[in-house]
């Protein structure tokens, strides 16, 4: 099972057409490792299953709408952005690329384990 499912990230983006479902299939794997990597601990597993914190299917939604945002935006930079309840500042981008409001977010997880 994936860090989240392109349904629910639809739905946490207020996506409801299809037309994006096949960039936002392909983002699912992308994202999935660089909450991996920006979070810098194993994800928890039970058996075969990965175990994913509360909360990171959310995170991980905030982090394709993102995505969608600078596909959209082919390169062109932006301040700010807003998407659904998600907004973000271009100074508020980190090291990994992805803005500080959601890297926090995915660094708390670590010391929630």
């Amino acid at each position: 099972m994936a860090i989240v499912t392109l349904a629910n990230a639809k739905t946490f983006l207020q996506i409801t057409g299809t037309d994006k479902d096949d960039v936002i299939t392909a983002l699912i794997p992308e994202i999935e490792a660089d909450f991996l990597s920006i979070r810098n601990a194993a994800f928890d597993a039970s058996g075969a299953i990965t175990l994913y914190p509360d909360g990171s299917e959310l995170v991980a939604s905030q982090m394709i709408g993102f995505h969608l945002d600078s596909l959209a935006s082919a390169g062109f930079s932006k301040k700010s952005e807003s998407i659904g309840s998600y907004s973000y500042t271009a100074s508020d981008l980190d090291s990994s690329g992805y803005p500080k409001s959601i890297t926090s977010r995915i660094k708390r997880y670590v010391s929630s384990r």
